[in-house]
């Protein structure tokens, strides 16, 4: 049984893969990821999942076409909307397109499980015990936020622009910096509204960086500290990351201290953490012939 999970920003897919796993009881294999209109009809056709978690702002279209073009030629196919809008009509037209849930973001365990009718049992408590690894990785994607955001205003690329702020508002939510969430919501809002930037940018970066900061400051970095896997098991485990690899699969950067181990791993190391799949898994390969 499969899962997709499509969403352009790779934070939300990694706190719905960890959730779908550690509470869910899913195989990690069987999760599957996608971050484009094209990639999820064209994942969806090859896989069939049984479930899909879908965002409605994506960067090549609108989750709800996702929604129409796989309802249409599935008449069971359970789609469930994963969005940080709680516009009604939003709602209304997701449902009315055959979704089968409505989730806002950012995505909690009770509502995911409840989603998939999973019970939690009666010792379930709702944790953070993602957190720390999404406040890594909130520090490590958006600590080049405010140039890329200067880029896309520069190029004139509203659209661009809007991408930028509303994959930070949902990133914020996950790690809950509510005030920076607020703001990247009214900057959305403003984008919009063709507003000047000069009445939104100046707080979003502000705050964006105070987080930063702070983060810097209290995230701890975590050390792999664990001996090497004997060889037949690493190359195991390099099997699995091509694979995931290759399927643009976020799951892959749970690989990262595995790969370490062999020399001259730091460019595809970093590839991966900066979600460069296709250039990581040519990096990969090239490394694997040379052991």
């Amino acid at each position: 049984m499969n899962i997709l999970l499509i969403d352009d920003a790779g934070i939300i897919r990694i706190a719905l893969r960890d959730i779908l796993v550690r509470l869910g009881g899913y195989e990690a294999a069987s999760i599957h990821e996608a971050a484009t209109v094209a990639e999820a009809l064209e994942k969806y056709a090859v896989l069939q999942p049984k479930y899909t978690f879908c965002d409605i702002n994506l960067p090549d279209g609108n989750g709800i076409d996702i929604v129409k073009a796989v309802t249409e030629a599935h008449k069971d196919a359970h789609i469930i909307m994963c969005s940080g809008s709680d516009n009604e009509a939003d709602v209304r037209a997701c449902m009315a397109a055959g979704a089968r849930g409505y989730l806002i973001k950012p995505p909690r365990a009770e509502t995911v499980l409840q989603a998939l009718a999973i019970q939690p049992a009666p010792t379930f408590v709702s944790s953070d015990e993602h957190l720390p690894v999404l406040k890594q990785e909130f520090l490590r994607l958006y600590a080049a936020f405010a140039d890329e955001l200067h880029a896309a205003l520069a190029q004139n690329d509203p659209a661009a622009t809007r991408r930028l702020v509303h994959t930070l508002r949902g990133s914020a939510g996950l790690i809950h910096e509510t005030t920076l969430q607020k703001l990247a919501a009214q900057a959305e809002a403003d984008v919009l509204n063709n507003l000047p930037a000069t009445q939104w940018l100046p707080p979003l970066l502000a705050e964006t960086a105070r987080v930063l900061a702070h983060l810097a400051e209290t995230v701890p970095k975590q050390k792999n500290t664990a001996p090497p896997p004997p060889q037949d098991e690493l190359l195991g485990l390099l099997d699995e990351l091509e694979k995931l690899l290759a399927a643009n699969n976020s799951g892959a950067l749970k690989f990262v201290d595995t790969l370490a181990f062999l020399p001259n791993s730091e460019t595809v190391c970093n590839q991966i953490n900066d979600f460069e799949f296709e250039a990581a898994l040519a990096g990969l390969q090239l490394l694997r012939a040379s052991l």
